[in-house]
């Protein structure tokens, strides 16, 4: 399996900040932004069965999900990092990361919280020049 990865422009935030795998041998493509979450994930089409399934013209189909992004948390810690999409930008979603960002096992300095809402995007904890490659 040959998977090219690149950092681009998100389509939602327009950050530079969406990291995408792509499948060389598949045409399948993983897009995800590391500051507002938006992700959209292409992928070949299975049956029930996990066979591919070919369209009228004995092509494979290429299904394309969605997911909105809300913002991000960024743990960093002892043990490395992990990047957790938020599932809403609600108050008590972001309260429940802030708590996590500032537990004892995770370094705050590399760490980082974003919320994206009405178009924009928020760094609740965190600096945007100093947080992507942490």
């Amino acid at each position: 399996m040959s998977t090219v990865q690149d950092l681009g422009v998100c389509r939602q935030c327009r950050e530079e900040s969406a990291v995408t795998l792509f499948n060389t041998r598949t045409s399948e493509e993983h897009i995800l932004c590391a500051y507002c979450g938006y992700t959209i994930d292409i992928h070949l089409e299975r049956d029930e069965d996990g066979s591919l399934v070919k369209n009228e013209e004995g092509k494979y189909i290429l299904n394309a999900d969605t997911l909105g992004g809300f913002g991000v948390a960024k743990y960093h810690g002892e043990r490395g990092g992990t990047l957790v999409t938020l599932d809403d930008n609600s108050e008590e979603t972001i309260q429940l990361h802030l708590e996590q960002i500032n537990s004892p096992t995770v370094d705050k300095e590399s760490s980082y919280l974003t919320v994206y809402r009405d178009g924009e995007l928020e760094f609740i904890i965190g600096n945007k020049e100093e947080v992507l490659y942490t």
